[in-house]
């Protein structure tokens, strides 16, 4: 009865790779596998549907690199995924960290008949060729009607077409040496040693189930390595080296027998003195007893092989003759083949010194010119920059002043509009344009450039409840945002806490002005998909913006990155992520130029298939707002405006053990840049949430950590 795929799980199992593996379009690799052996059990595999549903065959995912050819063996386990939405047939099957090459578990043998036994030189001499279809495998063994002798690995492979023709080479392990396993000796064990198995494999990149595929047979002969290990003590070893080598390296063995057997008598005599003295440690007598077998193991191998060679006549006189005449001999040749090398490689060297001199001297011209020019550049750009700053100082007192004008003259028009009604609200899908009398609500002016100031009438005092309700809200639905009043509230708290904030789209941010009722104002900045460095994207209008949010304190100034995807990388926003994890106080190049607290950066993603992906560790620092849709809407704006001093969130170091506590339970990670950021932002946000006091005070830690921690973790939303 076959066994089936279900009931190998986990076990060490033997595949044929029965394709070349090909590329799918999520840019992973996958391949065939064709079934040989159980490993574990030395059972032979059935290759058919009734043992692996999927045609007999067993997918490989996630194929990792490497040189992998039709009929290669692959050794792994088995596993059950449903992870690629497959057929139930497919479930059973390979991954990348589950499969690799077959190395030392399994060997592959090749059978040949009608060699003579009593010598084995035709295995190297090049008269032995075989063929196969595919490619052989890199470690392999011979077996004969007598013997099974290996190791070798393939040599001087040809191929013609799908045909490939090659003799062996004796692996170097040993010395040169190779091992002889007779038949006799394997088959009294009374076990079927010899592991047949014929698969299809397909030469091309089509899988051998389709009908596309070029299918040829591949017979395999597999014996592993528990076998041979089984079989160690009866193997013989042989010598497939030639005679020439053969003698030096006897001779060899045979100058460094007296050392071999000085060193085992010392440590016979070591290890007999320790055992005497009481307290030694059994670590130590085990280790120098492995030691001397080791020894004496290489000893006896040394004796076996120069015994056996100085039993023939012709080798024992060959190795006398060699054991001066070759070093003297090697010596002479090697001398002048120094000696000749040395003065080619001196001539050539000396060409090379006075080239290698010339291009220095050449580059040293080049220096002096390139740095000519740099100094003459840098001038000019400090002279640019001088110029850049009083222009935009010129602009920035104009605009004030022409700010200032605007503001008086909407006051002279402000009586002549009080008194009148409200205009019944309009809804367009999600968001919801209500108009309030003019005179009574803040009046937005557009300045020259992207910025937007917020100008308040004269108009109360409003409180934190009164602006959400009142004024947020509204102004929110206004600008095409779908949310909830309480969604609303989370905006305000987060806006208080955070000084960097992700928002759906810029109309969140211009709301927000618009509902301080002149206490503030907007600048949004496209980013563009050139800013790769801090120097490429703090420049123009962002720079500017910034400074002016320095000079002027007692107004909130939004500052907008619309489209903060575009760039492939976003290596220019370390600056403010340095601040804000407390390694820095200000940015680059500029100590005065600091993120003072009326500054709040938003950011906003295009999420276009041109665009790229924010990397998770990117996400970690932004704090994320959102909303979702209600059928309850907003009353009409309500006149009032919210005072700057008012605005600002004050913190303290506070004394609460329980909130500490919760700090504990969030888990931040420990060494992580964004940990310490992200503790200040709770304790900022339960200020605020108490501040607001439209919470109780036993809810703020489960609404911090379920609103607004939730954009960082898999917890649902309050």
């Amino acid at each position: 009865m076959s066994t089936l795929a279900e009931d190998l799980i986990g076990v060490p199992l033997a595949f044929a790779l029965a394709q070349k593996p090909h590329m799918l379009d999520s840019g992973e690799y996958i391949a065939t596998l064709a079934p040989l052996v159980n490993l574990h059990t030395g059972e032979l595999l059935s290759a058919d549907p009734a043992s692996f549903p999927s045609s007999g065959y067993v997918f490989w995912w996630a194929v990792p690199n490497g040189s992998w050819n039709p009929g290669d063996i692959v050794v792994g386990t088995l596993e059950q995924s449903r992870k690629y939405q497959i057929p139930e047939q497919d479930w059973y099957q390979f991954h990348s960290s589950r499969g690799h090459a077959a190395q030392s578990e399994v060997f592959e043998a090749v059978r040949v008949y009608g060699k003579p036994s009593d010598s084995f030189r035709w295995l190297v001499d090049g008269s032995f060729r075989f063929s196969c279809s595919t490619r052989p495998n890199a470690v392999f063994y011979v077996w004969t009607d007598s013997d099974l002798i290996g190791p070798f690995h393939a040599a001087d492979v040809t191929s013609e077409g799908n045909h490939f023709t090659y003799f062996c080479a004796p692996v170097d392990v040993n010395g040169g040496i190779v091992k002889r396993y007779p038949n006799s000796v394997i088959e009294s064990e009374g076990k079927k040693w010899n592991l047949s198995q014929t698969v299809t494999v397909s030469l091309n990149d089509a899988s051998p189930r389709r009908s596309n595929s070029v299918d040829v047979d591949r017979h395999y002969c597999l014996i592993r390595r528990e076998d041979l290990e089984r079989w160690q003590s009866e193997a013989i070893p042989i010598s497939l080296l030639p005679d020439e080598l053969v003698i030096a390296r006897a001779c060899k063995r045979i100058s460094g027998r007296a050392k071999q057997r000085e060193l085992r008598s010392q440590l016979e005599s070591l290890l007999e003195r320790l055992k005497e003295e009481d307290g030694t440690d059994k670590a130590i007598e085990d280790g120098l007893s492995e030691i001397l077998a080791k020894a004496r193991l290489s000893e006896a191998m040394t004796d076996q092989i120069v015994d056996s060679l100085i039993q023939s006549g012709e080798f024992g006189e060959r190795i006398n003759l060699a054991v001066s005449a070759q070093i003297d001999a090697a010596v002479r040749q090697k001398a002048g083949e120094i000696e000749e090398r040395a003065e080619v490689e001196a001539s050539e060297r000396l060409e090379d010194l006075n080239k290698l001199g010339e291009q220095i001297a050449s580059l040293k011209k080049d220096r002096e010119q390139a740095e000519s020019d740099l100094r003459k550049v840098e001038e000019s750009r400090i002279e640019l920059e001088l110029q850049a700053e009083q222009i935009v100082s010129s602009v920035s007192d104009r605009l004030q002043a022409g700010r200032k004008e605007l503001i008086g003259d909407l006051a002279l028009f402000g009586p002549i509009f009080q008194g009148n009604g409200h205009t019944p609200a309009e809804y367009n899908g999600c968001a919801r344009i209500s108009e309030a009398p003019i005179g009574t609500i803040g009046v937005a002016s557009q300045l020259e450039g992207t910025e937007s100031v917020s100008v308040a009438v004269t108009s109360p005092e409003l409180s934190d409840a009164e602006f959400i309700r009142g004024r947020l809200w509204p102004y929110l639905v206004n600008h095409g945002c779908c949310l909830s009043e309480r969604d609303a509230e989370f905006f305000h708290i987060a806006a208080l806490s955070s000084r960097l904030l992700s928002l759906p789209h810029p109309g969140w941010a211009a709301a927000y002005v618009d509902a301080m009722g002149g206490t503030a104002s907007i600048t949004t900045v496209s980013v563009a998909p050139s800013w790769l460095d801090f120097d490429s994207a703090f420049r123009g209008e962002l720079a500017n913006s910034w400074r002016r949010g320095i000079r002027d304190p007692d107004r909130l100034h939004f500052i907008v990155l619309e489209g903060i995807d575009r760039p492939p990388s976003h290596a220019w926003l370390r600056p403010w992520l340095s601040i804000l994890a407390g390694w820095t106080r200000c940015l680059p190049g500029d100590d005065s130029l600091k993120w003072p607290e009326n500054i709040r950066l938003c950011v906003t993603e295009e999420k276009s298939a041109e665009c790229f992906t924010l990397s998770n560790d990117l996400c970690q620092w932004i704090l994320s707002c959102s909303g979702s849709a209600t059928d309850n809407m907003p009353s009409p704006v309500q006149d009032g405006y919210f005072p700057m001093e008012k605005w600002t969130l004050q913190t303290t170091a506070h004394t609460d053990e329980p909130f500490d506590g919760f700090i504990k339970s969030l888990e931040l990670p420990q060494g992580e840049p964004y940990t310490r950021a992200r503790i200040e932002l709770a304790i900022r946000l339960r200020a605020a949430l108490l501040r607001c006091e439209t919470v109780d005070a036993d809810r703020v830690e489960a609404i911090i950590t379920r609103r607004f921690f939730s954009c960082w973790s898999k917890e649902s939303t309050e």
